[in-house]
């Protein structure tokens, strides 16, 4: 169960002894015991499976609770299949709508400092948002689309440098992935156990057990990812 603000999300694995009908009729219990509403029009079921899966059964929809393949959590959009082309679509669609203010306020003579500092915020930090959950599942497709759109940002004179996704995404990998080594962080508990060395041996970024990754999917997510490439650091 993770739960935000109002919003709550039960995730239930494949293999597991209780049903996710049963765990639903639990979590509409608790909430009539505690006074409140589910607005079941708001209520979706999304089912999770690896981008080309043999012999997968889809599961049949539970009652009054409409099944999607795309669901939208906390602003990001999250295919089933773990694509990113509906969230592509989504930022590069919002971000092009700013790029017109831009050029009224370039047309206006605001000069490129200002302009830099106001791209940032309106358009940059739109593809920044929650980057190292989705920005692992690009696609090479998808990261020369966003690569295009951040080439205009600087062919119009909105930022000092040109920027691509692979920077912005290692980045926020980076800087993500040394706060949660903060035992008083909230992801901390998502990583592995540390090594265990009695031989002195040279500096590493991290002193995490590396993950045996059985699927490619596995290998892009977040920690694994984090895990592997800040290694040598």
């Amino acid at each position: 169960m993770i739960k935000y603000a109002d919003d709550a999300d039960l995730l239930v694995p494949e293999n597991s002894k209780v049903d996710i009908t049963d765990e639903f009729e639990h979590i509409k219990e608790w909430v009539d015991t505690n006074s409140m509403v589910i607005n079941l029009a708001k209520t979706k079921e999304i089912v999770f499976h690896r981008p080309n899966p043999r012999n997968f059964v889809k599961p049949v929809a539970m009652d009054t609770i409409e099944q999607l393949t795309v669901a939208k959590i906390l602003g990001v959009f999250v295919h089933g299949g773990f694509k990113c082309d509906n969230h592509v679509d989504f930022i590069l669609s919002v971000c092009s709508q700013r790029v017109y203010l831009l050029k009224l306020l370039r047309d206006r003579g605001l000069q490129l400092p200002q302009l830099h500092i106001i791209c940032q915020s309106l358009i940059v930090s739109r593809i920044l948002y929650a980057l190292p959950a989705w920005g692992g599942l690009l696609s090479a497709e998808l990261k020369g689309r966003i690569n295009a759109f951040l080439r205009r940002l600087y062919k119009y004179g909105f930022m000092h440098s040109l920027i691509d996704i692979e920077y912005l995404l290692t980045s926020s990998d980076r800087k993500l992935f040394k706060n949660m080594q903060k035992c008083e962080h909230c992801l901390n508990h998502l990583l592995p156990p540390r090594k265990n060395n009695d031989i002195a041996l040279r500096p590493a970024g991290h002193e995490f057990l590396l993950p045996i990754c059985n699927y490619e999917l596995h290998r892009r997510s977040f920690v694994v990812r984090c895990l592997f490439n800040f290694l040598t650091e």
